[in-house]
């Protein structure tokens, strides 16, 4: 042959999909650097990974559809084991459009998301009508999708009709998280099943040396024939050349097969393993289409970008903002004012910033320049007087409030200084106190308040 085979491309495809390269680094932005070009732009958006892959991928859609490898009118028995694989395009070009990158670009975004969708539905309508996948499969698919606008699917060409199917039943709808519990359950399992007999075919066939896919979802068993990096090039192959490699691949499939002992999941051909894998790419490709419609939603709530400003309002704007520079009484982080020499021209136009206050220096420097700390109020003993004039200094107590004389003795002795007032005002203040004891002694008898023992 004089070029690669469809096959070739469709495992290089595959291949770099499961281990894209390291995209470059990205670029920093310099004001300084003069504006990319819409050519250097392109080149930039072509070294993304994804989009050399997806490149590829639409080389391989076209030869495919050229040569007519599987006819809108084929039902799943007609299709060969080797023409199978072409159904597995439109899932990974789905996967490789929500992959690409866009940056800050969101109408870009959206695009892909779109494309994206339309991938996933050209996908799903081609399974589906195939009848690949099985009444369960295609209920989780059903209830997967159920979150998606029915509009959004119409406009995205996915085929009701084929969704439902023919004889389903319509069941009550679950909880999103019992339905995603129940596809993660399903995925899991046929990841499994997919892993094992793939280990086993590659045991089979002495296959230990060759570059596989690391992920099961991407192996489609294309390990006879290894395309190069840069599998795109060459000439488009016939269709004798693909009849050829059909041919070839119907002897693999025949003579490697595990035993139905043996068999994983029930699968012991390689038609069954693809089988088995459209399932699998059948609710990757419902969950990229609900992922797809929640990010456009996403996207659809940011506001727009701010406007961009021409040379000519820029110019006029910064022309502004320098003459009203000139006129400011404060001084701003661009302004050209001096600090030094006359405030003000004779004219009137400020020279350099100033402060009005009605301060003098030596005030504002005494209100700056302050003690790292806080200065006292008032000395220890201006202290303690406030303390003891609100009564929170307890005094007396000890020999000298003992040797204080008490009332009665203070009362004897101002009444032993005859002739003076102080002792007359004594002598009356015991006069009235004896009063006092006679009248209490009047109308209290002798053991009224004593009220035991009264016999």
């Amino acid at each position: 042959m004089s070029g690669p085979t469809l096959n070739d491309l469709i495992a290089t495809v595959f291949l770099r999909a499961s281990n894209p390269p390291l995209p470059p680094p990205p670029h920093q932005f310099d004001s300084r650097a003069p504006q990319i070009s819409s050519s250097s732009a392109s080149s930039s958006s072509q070294s993304d990974p994804a989009q050399v892959t997806l490149s590829l991928l639409e080389r391989a859609q076209r030869i495919s559809e050229s040569i007519g490898v599987i006819s809108p009118n084929d039902a799943l028995g007609d299709i060969s084991t080797s023409s199978l694989r072409t159904l597995f395009l439109a899932s990974l070009a789905a996967e490789l459009h929500s992959a690409v990158r866009t940056g800050i670009d969101h109408s870009a975004r959206k695009h892909r998301l779109r494309q994206s969708q339309e991938a996933s539905a050209k996908y799903l309508n081609r399974v589906l009508g195939l009848g690949v996948v099985p009444p369960s499969t295609r209920q989780l698919v059903r209830w997967t999708l159920h979150s998606v606008p029915q509009a959004e699917l119409e406009g995205n060409g996915l085929d009701s009709g084929a969704l439902n199917g023919q004889g389903s039943t319509s069941a009550i709808l679950p909880h999103s998280r019992e339905v995603k519990i129940a596809t993660f359950k399903l995925e899991r399992e046929l990841k499994d099943n997919l892993d094992k007999f793939r280990h086993a075919y590659q045991t089979k066939n002495k296959l230990t040396g060759v570059k596989a896919p690391s992920d099961v979802f991407y192996d489609l068993l294309l390990y006879h024939r290894q395309a190069s990096s840069n599998g795109g090039g060459g000439k488009d192959t016939s269709d004798a050349e693909e009849a050829e490699e059909d041919d070839d691949e119907e002897v693999v499939d025949g003579d490697n097969q595990v035993s139905s002992n043996s068999a994983p999941g029930g699968i012991a051909t390689v038609r069954q393993y693809l089988l088995a894998l459209l399932n699998l790419h059948t609710l990757r490709n419902a969950q990229l289409i609900t992922s797809a419609s929640q990010e456009h939603e996403l996207l659809g709530s940011i506001p727009p970008p701010p406007p961009t400003q021409t040379h000519s309002s820029s110019s006029r704007q910064s022309g502004s903002d320098a003459s009203n520079a000139e006129w400011r009484l404060d001084r701003g982080p661009t302004s050209s004012l001096p600090t030094t020499g006359a405030l003000m021209a004779p004219g009137g136009k400020v020279l350099r910033p100033f402060t009005i206050t009605n301060k003098s220096r030596a005030e504002l420097n005494s209100e700056v320049f302050r003690s790292g700390y806080r200065l006292p109020t008032m000395s220890i003993d201006e202290y303690l007087e406030e303390e003891q004039r609100r009564g929170n200094i307890l005094q007396g107590g000890g020999q000298a409030s003992y040797d204080k004389p008490t009332s009665k003795e203070e009362r004897q002795l101002r009444m032993e200084q005859d002739g003076t007032k102080d002792a007359e005002q004594a002598e009356e203040e015991q006069r009235q106190k004896d009063l006092d004891w006679d009248t209490f002694s009047e109308q209290n008898k002798r053991g009224a308040g004593n009220t035991m023992n009264r016999g």
